[in-house]
C-alpha cells in the first residue's frame, strides 16, 4: 500500500491523491472480499491452492507491466496551492 500511494502522489499530486485513493478503495475493496472466498472454492474443489495462486501471480505480472509501461500525465498548466480552491 505505501508504494501505491507514493506512486499516486507522484503522478497526480497531492491535491487529487485522496480523491484517486478513494476511488481505487471503492473498486479493490469488493475483490478484497471476493478473493478469499474464491480459493476456498478452489481448493474444496481441487484440493489445492495452486490453480488460484497461479491466477493470482498472472494477475500480479499483468499488473506490473501496465505500471511499467504507464507515463505519469502531463504537470498542470497553472500550479495551485494545496489549500487553494478551484
Amino acid at each position: 500500500m505505501v508504494p501505491f500511494s507514493a506512486i499516486l502522489g507522484r503522478y497526480y499530486g497531492r491535491k487529487a491523491l485522496g480523491s484517486i485513493r478513494g476511488f481505487s478503495q471503492m473498486l479493490m475493496a469488493p475483490f478484497g472480499i471476493v478473493a478469499p472466498i474464491v480459493g476456498g472454492w478452489v481448493y474444496d474443489k481441487t484440493g489445492s491452492y495452486q490453480s488460484a495462486l497461479i491466477w493470482v501471480t498472472v494477475l500480479l505480472a499483468f499488473a506490473t507491466v501496465l505500471m511499467a509501461i504507464t507515463r505519469p500525465p502531463k504537470p498542470p498548466a497553472r500550479i495551485t496551492d494545496i489549500n487553494e480552491r478551484l
